[in-house]
C-alpha cells in the first residue's frame, strides 16, 4: 500500500495537476478509501454469507433426499417381503395349527375307540391301560389279551395332524407319525414271531427277546430285529427308509444295518441300498423338529401339510424343485414357517381357508 501511494504521488507531481494543499487532499483520499474499504468488506461478507447459506441449504436438501431415499428402499424391501406372504382372512390362521396326540384304535370286531377320549370305560373295554414312564409321562398301553388263544388284529391309526405313542402288549414302544397306522395281532406277546404292519412312519423301541424276533412289514421292506431302536418311513411308495439308532436289524432277509446307517428299498424282494447318514435328521419329528437338508419345496409342503393338516396348491409358475436348508420347531406357528421360506426364496404363500397356495 505504501509503495503504491508513493508512486501515485510521484506521478501526480510530474503532471502538476495537484492542488496546493496536498495534506488536505491526502486526508480526503484516506477518508474515501476507508469508506470504500468498509463498503467492499460488507459486500464481501454478504457474498460469503450467501455462499455458505446456499451451501448449507444444498447440504440440508441432500440430507433430506438421502433420508427419503433410504425410507423408500426400506419400504420397498418390507413391501416386497410382505408380498411373499398373504393372509386373505385372519381367521384362516387359527384353523391351521400344529398336530397333537390323536389316534383311533380299531378293534377286531370293527369298533373304533378314540384314544384321546376321556371315557375310561371305553378305553378299559378296549384293553387300553395308562402307564407312567420313568420320566413321568403318561402313555397308553395295549393290554395283553386275557385269552392267550385270542385271534384277530387291532389297528392304531393317526389322522393327518396327529401322532401317537403307544406300548404294545410285549412292552415294545411305537411312536406313530401323522397319517400312519400300525396293525398287530391281539395276542402278539404270545407269538413266536412278533409281527406288525406299518403304513406311514413309526419310531420303534423294541423289547429284546432272543427267542421272539420282532418284524416290521411295510410295502417295501421287511425289518427283522431282536431288540433295537430304529425309524421306518414308508410314506413314499417308491422307497422305504429304515434308519438305525441302536442295535442291529436285518432288511429283506439280506442286509444288516449298523447304528448310523440307513437302508433304502422299493420292494421286499429287493436288496436294500445302505448308506451312512446323520440319524438325527431322519428322526427330527421324534425330537419335535423339522430338519430340511437340500429338501425341495414340494417335499417340505408335503411334510408340513401332513402335520398341520392343510391342503396345498401350486400355481403353474412355481418351481417345485427349489430346495431349502434349515431347522424349525415342529410346533412353530405356520405363519412363521412360511415367512422363513419366503425370506430365502422368491416363493409367495397365500392362506385361504385350510389351503396354502404357493405362487
Amino acid at each position: 500500500m505504501m509503495q503504491n501511494n508513493d508512486k501515485n504521488n510521484s506521478s501526480f507531481k510530474d503532471k502538476n495537476d495537484l492542488v496546493n494543499d496536498t495534506d488536505s487532499k491526502n486526508d480526503i483520499n484516506d477518508s474515501l478509501s476507508a469508506r470504500d474499504k468498509d463498503r467492499i468488506w460488507i459486500g464481501v461478507e454478504d457474498k460469503i454469507g450467501q455462499y455458505y447459506q446456499k451451501k448449507h441449504s444444498q447440504y440440508t436438501m441432500l440430507r433430506v433426499a438421502c433420508a427419503l431415499l433410504l425410507c423408500g428402499v426400506i419400504s420397498f424391501l418390507i413391501y416386497t417381503t410382505n408380498q411373499n406372504f398373504t393372509l386373505t382372512d385372519e381367521s384362516n390362521v387359527a384353523s391351521i395349527i400344529p398336530g397333537s396326540d390323536r389316534a383311533i384304535l380299531t378293534l377286531d370286531d370293527g369298533r373304533k375307540i378314540d384314544l384321546t377320549s376321556q371315557d375310561q370305560d371305553d378305553l378299559k373295554s378296549a384293553g387300553v391301560d395308562f402307564v407312567k414312564t420313568e420320566n413321568g409321562e403318561i402313555v397308553y398301553k395295549i393290554s395283553a389279551a386275557l385269552d392267550k388263544s385270542a385271534k384277530g388284529f387291532n389297528t392304531i391309526t393317526t389322522p393327518r395332524g396327529g401322532q401317537y405313542r403307544i406300548i404294545l402288549p410285549d412292552d415294545s414302544e411305537v411312536l406313530l407319525n401323522a397319517s400312519s397306522s400300525l396293525r398287530f395281532a391281539k395276542n402278539i406277546n404270545e407269538q413266536s414271531v412278533r409281527v406288525v404292519e406299518l403304513t406311514g412312519e413309526g419310531f420303534f423301541k423294541v423289547q429284546k427277546s432272543a427267542v421272539k424276533p420282532f418284524i416290521v412289514n411295510t410295502h417295501g421292506q421287511q425289518v427283522q430285529v431282536l431288540g433295537t431302536v430304529f425309524n421306518v418311513n414308508s410314506y413314499d411308495k417308491s422307497n422305504v427308509f429304515t434308519t438305525l439308532l441302536e442295535g442291529s436289524v436285518q432288511l429283506n432277509k439280506q442286509s444288516v444295518l449298523k447304528p448310523g446307517q440307513q437302508g433304502i428299498s422299493a420292494y421286499i424282494s429287493q436288496k436294500p441300498t445302505i448308506k451312512r447318514v446323520e440319524v438325527s435328521d431322519y428322526v427330527d419329528w421324534v425330537n419335535k423338529q423339522f430338519v430340511f437338508r437340500d429338501e425341495s419345496i414340494k417335499d417340505i409342503m408335503i411334510r408340513l401339510s401332513r402335520w398341520y393338516d392343510f391342503d396345498v396348491q401350486y400355481t403353474s409358475s412355481v418351481d417345485k424343485n427349489v430346495t431349502f436348508n434349515g431347522e424349525l420347531s415342529r410346533y412353530a406357528d405356520v405363519n412363521d414357517i412360511l415367512k422363513s421360506l419366503s425370506k430365502t426364496s422368491s416363493l409367495k404363500f397365500e392362506i385361504k381357508d385350510k389351503t396354502i397356495i404357493v405362487r
